[in-house]
């Protein structure tokens, strides 16, 4: 029960699902495709560090889901904090979901952690970046909770069951298939290694204390 729960775990970060491959890749530009291609191959390293990382750790206690937690809370808390700084390219704001993961953490009797690292994109484009990993990391969260579900595990899911994040996301690959002047790519890069930089500084840190 719990090794599906690990292999589940690891889908939180990055996965375009069939549903939005279908409904926005067949629909592409090439250079749109091309911009979304560039990223996937630039943070391959990154991604598959952290897909280790949290494919391991299991979520079946109530140990376990709050460091989980605390992790996305520390992560997504300092993205947000940059994105209301500057916001991505031809977007609004990402949707905030800090406050759902503080309430999930208060209903587990764990105060939401105190701020730790922190990011700043020096452009529109680099926040788009940023942006296509911080929705793009909430696709997975619909099968975590089913499996969370299915393992009669305990807990609130404010933050596994909202859907706000994966709505968005549309609007950033929307956004990608667009032309966008010279440097947009690598921009685009940086603010996303940036973003998976940070998350995996906080599960990283959370793993550490967990284990203390």
């Amino acid at each position: 029960m719990f090794a599906a729960l690990r292999a589940i775990c690891a889908l939180w970060l990055f996965q375009e699902s069939n549903l939005w491959s279908e409904k926005w890749v067949n629909e592409a530009t090439g250079r749109g495709q091309k911009l979304r291609n560039e990223l996937r191959v630039a943070t391959a390293e990154v991604h598959d560090r952290l897909d280790r990382a949290v494919g391991r750790w299991p979520l079946g206690s109530q140990a376990d889901y709050s460091a989980f937690l605390s992790a996305q809370y520390l992560a997504r808390s300092a993205a947000e904090k940059a994105f209301h700084l500057q916001n991505p390219a031809d977007l609004p704001v990402p949707p905030g979901q800090s406050a759902l993961l503080a309430a999930d953490l208060d209903d587990l009797g764990t105060a939401a952690p105190p701020a730790g690292g922190s990011i700043a994109f020096a452009d529109s484009f680099e926040a788009l970046g940023g942006a296509w990993v911080v929705a793009g990391s909430s696709l997975g969260n619909k099968s975590m909770l089913a499996a969370r579900r299915k393992a009669a595990c305990p807990g609130p899911d404010r933050f596994l069951s909202d859907q706000t994040m994966a709505h968005y996301f549309g609007d950033v690959l929307k956004v990608m298939e667009r032309d966008h002047p010279t440097g947009a790519t690598q921009a685009a890069i940086r603010g996303a290694l940036a973003c998976f930089d940070v998350f995996e500084a906080a599960f990283a840190l959370e793993t550490v204390e967990h284990a203390a």
